[in-house]
């Protein structure tokens, strides 16, 4: 039987395109051991490239193939590892949609809805989800004008409304600190949300689809020195994670069930994260959620797969199945 083919698509427009490789990695080594061919579709700002067999050549794909030289390749499927854009904000789906490609993340009105913090939080605000007080605005004086108008206070989360891996997010005390945070968001996006902190822990739930069915993975709490999860936390060992959380079985749960609502509420697909801030023996607050998460050795999901009773290898492969 014919090897089917697959395309990894990885990098992206965003400041996360360096994480987003390291991911890919993770997911073109589980399908080394597969009977497929894989073709890595590297996304840069000015020029897409196919990586295969040890060669690079230019980005043609046309009704669904891709064409290297004088050869043709039908894709069967693409995982996309592209944290950011175009790959968690539903453009990349579109465009395999078009070509009648599947793939193993939400379809982009999911993508597209999921990767604006302002529009996760407000949708989920609707659905009686408990989410953070928070402003917004195009501008900085369109947020600044927010803030004073739902008396927001500090301390305060400076987030770009659709980046990730906490590029251009910030922590302030103060009002003289706002300033210098809305310059660093407003580099990452062109709009960004003023978030009221919430006292608590802060943990995270990944969540998976396991024949047709929304299953979630051991909580874990992240421990960081650094003022919050950010940027070195995540990727330079700045952090500890741990997985499972040692918390009450009662806490510990609520994460869970909360995580497969939002999951289920947002019509999520494939491997997703949801952020939490809790005070314990109080209700989960939901700060975020990533539909391509993290995959690389200093990942949290493949750390909460090594401890429950899913395989995280198998999991990657029956994507495509």
């Amino acid at each position: 039987m014919k090897a089917r083919n697959i395309a990894v698509f990885t990098g992206g427009y965003s400041s996360e395109a360096p994480v987003s490789r390291k991911s890919a990695k993770t997911v073109i080594n589980i399908l080394k051991n597969e009977d497929v061919e894989v073709f890595v579709v590297d996304i840069n700002d000015d020029s897409w490239t196919v990586a295969y067999n040890g060669l690079e050549f230019p980005y043609q794909l046309y009704n669904g193939s891709l064409l290297i030289e004088d050869d043709s390749y039908e894709i069967d499927f693409a995982y996309i590892i592209v944290h950011g854009k175009p790959g968690e904000n539903g453009q990349l789906q579109g465009y395999l949609d078009l070509h009648e490609i599947p793939y193993q993340t939400g379809n982009h009105l999911n993508m597209a809805l999921s990767f604006s913090k302002k529009n996760t939080t407000a949708f989920l605000q609707s659905m009686n989800v408990p989410v953070a007080k928070s402003a917004f605005g195009h501008s900085q004086s369109e947020l600044i004008d927010g803030i004073k108008a739902l008396g927001l206070k500090y301390p305060l989360f400076i987030k770009p409304d659709d980046a990730g891996s906490s590029f251009g997010v910030s922590k302030i005390k103060v009002k003289a600190e706002l300033e210098a945070a809305l310059d660093n968001a407003f580099s990452e996006s062109d709009s960004v949300m003023a978030e009221e902190m919430i006292v608590g822990r802060e943990f995270t739930c990944g969540v998976f689809l396991k024949d047709g069915i929304a299953k979630a993975l051991p909580v874990t709490e992240i421990v960081t020195h650094n003022e919050f999860f950010d940027y070195a936390a995540k990727y330079e060992n700045q952090s500890e994670e741990i997985t499972p959380a040692k918390i009450a079985q009662a806490s510990y749960e609520a994460m869970q069930n909360r995580a497969v609502h939002v999951y289920e509420l947002l019509s999520c697909e494939g491997i997703c994260r949801v952020d939490f801030i809790c005070e314990i023996g109080k209700e989960p607050v939901v700060i975020e959620i990533n539909t391509v998460p993290g995959l690389t050795e200093a990942s949290i999901i493949p750390q909460m797969f090594r401890a429950s009773k899913f395989n995280f290898e198998k999991t990657i492969v029956d994507m495509m199945n």
